[in-house]
Formats: structure tokens, C-alpha cells, sequence
């Protein structure tokens, strides 16, 4: 998922990021405020990042127009194929 915008070190609006994609794993946001809400030790924040890990990336805006890139040459090379 693009946001466009980097989170505002703010775990409410990471909650409800990652509910959105994974809402089985991610049903109560009571739950995961409990264990993650106040993030005081680098135990907690090595175990966040351990759980959304496979969530969240930073890309640039270059690996964006690389993608970008790639896509549209694949599409042409199919459409070349089938058309």
C-alpha cells in the first residue's frame, strides 16, 4: 500500500494501516494499543517491526518510476503478443 505520506509517529494511524490490509491478524485496535501504544523499550519496537514487517516499506520515488517503467513495458510487450 502507497500513502503517500510517511506515518506520523503515531501507532493509532499504523493500526488502522495495517488493519486495512490484514484485518484477520489486526481485528482489535484495543489489543494492539495494549502492547504497542506506549512504545518504551526497544524490545516493543524490535517486536513491532517484527509484525508489520512484511507490511510496510520505504521506497523512493526512483524504484517507483523504475516499477512504473517496467509495467508499462510488459504491458506493451503483451499486448504486442496478443493484438
Amino acid at each position: 500500500m502507497l500513502t503517500g505520506t510517511p506515518l506520523q509517529n503515531n501507532v493509532d494511524e499504523l493500526f488502522s494501516l495495517l488493519s486495512f490490509l490484514e484485518p484477520r491478524q489486526f481485528s482489535s485496535s484495543e489489543t494492539f494499543m495494549a502492547e504497542f501504544g506506549r512504545l518504551e523499550t526497544e524490545s516493543q519496537v524490535d517486536k513491532l517491526k517484527a509484525v508489520c514487517r512484511h507490511a510496510c516499506h520505504r521506497i523512493t520515488l526512483t524504484t517507483i518510476a523504475s516499477i512504473e517503467f517496467r509495467l508499462i513495458l510488459l504491458f506493451s510487450v503483451l499486448n504486442m503478443c496478443t493484438g
